[in-house]
C-alpha cells in the first residue's frame, strides 16, 4: 500500500522507500508492486526507479479514495497475483481483508499510550479498533523497537511470536559524514563528551 508516497515527505514514506531498496538488494529477483489511489510524488522517484518495481496507480476522486482500501485494493491484489501484501502504516489505513498473506507495520502506538492527543473520542476509538483489527488480520506485525513491541502485545493483546521488532538503520549518506575530531568538538561544545545522550528528531501530528 503506497498511498503514503503520494503526499509530502514523512517518516513512514522514507521507511517504505528504504524498505523497497533493501528488499531489492536482498532478493534481486523480487517483484514489488506499489498500489496507490493517486500519482506517486516525484520526490520519491530516485528510490523507486528500478525495473523490478511496478507502480499501479488508480487516479480516483477524493470521495472514491475513501473507499479505495476496501473496494479497489483487494481487486488489484488478486489481478496482479500478489503473494504477500504489506500494509506499511497502521492508524491511517482503513481495515480490509486482503486476499493473500499480510504483514503490517505498526511503527508505534504513541497516540494510544500518551493521553490527550485526539480531538474527539470517536477518532480515539477508531484508532484503537483499527490497530487491534490489523494485528488480527496480519500474519506478522513489524515494529521498530522493543518498547513498541511491548505496547502492541499489551494493548492489542497479541503474542510475542506475532510481533517482530526490526530496528531502523541510519542512511548510507551518514556513514563517515563527521570526522572524529569534528565529532569531539561538537560534543565538547554541548558538554556531552564522555556522556550518554539521545538525539531525537521526530514529530507527532495526530488529527
Amino acid at each position: 500500500d503506497a498511498r503514503v508516497l503520494t503526499g509530502e515527505k514523512c517518516g513512514t514514506a522514507n521507511y517504505l522507500c528504504r524498505l523497497v531498496q533493501q528488499l531489492l538488494k536482498l532478493r534481486p529477483q523480487i517483484e514489488i508492486y506499489l498500489f496507490s489511489a493517486q500519482k506517486i510524488c516525484v520526490d520519491y522517484e530516485p528510490f523507486l526507479n528500478h525495473p523490478q518495481v511496478r507502480r499501479v496507480v488508480l487516479e480516483l476522486s477524493k470521495k472514491q479514495r475513501k473507499r479505495w482500501p476496501a473496494r479497489y485494493l483487494p481487486r488489484l491484489l488478486r489481478e496482479h497475483k500478489i503473494e504477500v501484501f504489506h500494509q506499511p502504516f497502521n492508524a491511517d489505513g482503513a481495515v480490509f481483508l486482503p486476499p493473500c498473506p499480510t504483514v503490517v507495520t505498526i511503527l508505534d502506538l504513541i497516540p494510544w499510550v500518551v493521553k490527550g492527543l485526539f480531538t474527539s473520542w470517536f477518532k480515539e476509538l477508531r484508532y484503537k479498533v483499527r490497530n487491534i483489527l490489523w494485528t488480527r488480520i496480519a500474519g506478522k506485525v513489524l515494529t521498530i523497537s522493543q518498547c513498541s513491541k511491548k505496547d502492541i502485545m499489551r494493548l492489542c493483546r497479541v503474542s510475542d511470536k506475532h510481533v517482530v521488532a526490526a530496528y531502523l538503520g541510519a542512511d548510507d549518506i551518514y556513514e563517515g559524514a563527521i570526522a572524529p575530531a569534528e565529532e569531539k568538538e561538537i560534543l565538547q561544545k554541548y558538554n556531552l563528551l564522555d556522556k550518554k545522550y539521545i538525539v531525537n528528531m521526530s514529530g507527532l501530528n495526530q488529527k
